[in-house]
């Protein structure tokens, strides 16, 4: 039996990568992605909000998750005029003790969704959005 990986190689410009994430995050007056806002907290203050958050869960967070999510992007290869997948994340990240703690949870609402009949979940969102 052979095995046989298949890969794909992709360059990109240094320049054309931070250019993609400046338009993303908008700086340098580009309108971006509202999910992104400037906060006025420093780096230790958002740390500490994300500890006592942990601690009121009664999650215990460990040292070494004690750094903010990095923002990068891969291609998406699949497009015609290739567009960007942006990405946040960490291994270190502060909130990945909360992650662990609620994919339980996600995973059971993921697995019951999956028996409610199509038609159920589109009357169960209508509803719910005032509709």
């Amino acid at each position: 039996m052979t095995n046989m990986f298949s890969f794909q190689l992709t360059i990109v410009c240094k320049k054309h990568y931070i250019d993609c994430q400046i338009k993303e995050i908008g700086i340098n007056n580009t309108l971006g992605n509202p999910t992104y806002t400037l906060s006025t907290l420093t780096k230790q203050e958002i740390l500490e909000n994300h500890k006592s958050v942990l601690i009121s869960f009664g999650v215990n967070p460990k040292d070494e998750d004690q750094d903010l999510p990095s923002l990068y992007w891969i291609p998406k290869l699949h497009k015609n005029t290739y567009k960007e997948r942006y990405i946040e994340g960490s291994s270190k990240c502060s909130t990945n003790p909360f992650l662990k703690f609620v994919l339980p949870y996600l995973l059971q609402l993921k697995k019951d969704f999956r028996n409610i009949p199509k038609r159920r979940i589109q009357e169960v969102v209508l509803i719910r959005c005032g509709y």
